[in-house]
């Protein structure tokens, strides 16, 4: 419908979904989508946002995402990848096989990748009935979790 006025007169007599499915806390393989990145404000300053989008398998509802907060190096020109640095980032790498020392790597390459996924639920802070379906842990397809 491209005339919004019309759509306000459109009469419905079904109810407005309130929550979003959520798939049942369990391990899952599922596929990389198209990685977006935002940067937020923080108390300690700007930090730089990583989402990974994973469609699970068995699952129709929307992709879950794994948010990966990245530490930056000091130039802020790209990512920290010094010892204890990046740890979620470097978890997901290993689990694609991505994570080789003198290997070229860019975060494009985790784009359509399968991946072994472990979703949990988590209540969201100010309001316990919103519920976050949560990435807890990552491996390799055929991987126990």
């Amino acid at each position: 419908m491209s005339d919004f006025e019309q759509l306000l007169d459109v009469k419905y007599d079904e109810a407005t979904s309130t929550k979003m499915p959520l798939p049942p806390a369990d391990d899952y393989n599922g596929i990389i989508g198209k990685i977006e990145g935002r940067e937020v404000q923080t108390k300690d300053g700007p930090r730089n946002i990583m989402r990974l989008p994973i469609k699970l398998d068995g699952f129709d509802g929307f992709p879950v995402n794994h948010d990966l907060w990245l530490d930056m190096n000091e130039a802020g020109d790209g990512m920290d990848m010094s010892e204890g640095k990046n740890l979620k980032l470097g978890q997901v790498r290993k689990a694609l096989g991505q994570n080789e020392k003198g290997v070229p790597w860019s975060p494009r390459m985790l784009e359509g990748q399968p991946i072994r996924v472990r979703i949990d639920h988590r209540p969201d802070k100010n309001d316990p009935e919103i519920v976050y379906a949560e990435v807890k842990r990552v491996g390799a397809v055929g991987q126990e979790l």
